[in-house]
């Protein structure tokens, strides 16, 4: 049975301030898919190294969708998962642009 660290929220948003741009893994996927997707990478490693996101939500143990503005398209945001390693190194899993209405959307059912 493989154990993974649980990580809160706070510990994620800590870990996020503390890398450096050059450490974050873009695993395959995301590099496959970011024309056809829409977004930028350097984009992508900005909000979640400088910026404060409209939403994070842990999805697992040490996953977290984060939520950023599309860099160009108002209506847009943008949806960044990361998974945290027991030794706190930060990869992006999927990064994807979705309509800010499903954001707003989720809100108001909470």
């Amino acid at each position: 049975m493989i154990f993974v660290r649980d990580y809160n929220i706070d510990e994620a948003r800590e870990i996020l301030k503390s890398q450096d741009p050059d450490n974050l893994k873009i695993i395959p996927h995301v590099e496959e898919r970011w024309l056809e997707r829409d977004f930028k990478i350097n984009y992508t490693v900005d909000c979640l190294i400088n910026k404060i996101p409209l939403s994070i939500s842990k999805t697992y143990y040490n996953r977290f969708k984060l939520i950023y503005p599309h860099e160009t398209k108002p209506t847009m945001d943008l949806y960044v998962i990361i998974e945290i390693s027991d030794d706190e190194n930060v990869s992006v899993i999927t990064v994807y642009p979705e309509e800010k209405k499903r954001r707003e959307h989720e809100r108001k059912r909470r």
